[in-house]
């Protein structure tokens, strides 16, 4: 067993560049806390991701060659619009 710590994150927030690196929270999903609305949900930070711009890059390109990847085997589809739609069946 790898002793890797695991993390879950629903998606990036707070993208930022600065001081010559590239700077991001992987974020969860949870219930706003101030809000009255009880569905309401905001992202909350989990890890902050600092990475050179050339590790920022080279990640980007590796999603990018991912996200093809598994639309060819029709694991995930975008419509007209670009919204990204799952495949039901996984």
């Amino acid at each position: 067993m790898s002793d890797l710590q695991k993390i879950f994150v629903d998606g990036i927030a707070n993208l930022s560049y600065s001081a010559g690196a590239f700077r991001f929270d992987l974020a969860s999903l949870n219930r706003d806390q101030e809000s009255k609305d009880k569905n309401k949900m905001a992202a909350v930070p989990e890890i902050h991701v600092i990475m050179t711009p050339q590790a920022f890059i080279q990640s980007f390109k590796a999603m990018e060659n991912f996200v093809k990847l598994v639309e060819e085997k029709g694991i995930i589809r975008f419509n007209e619009q670009s919204a990204e739609t799952l495949k039901a069946n996984e």
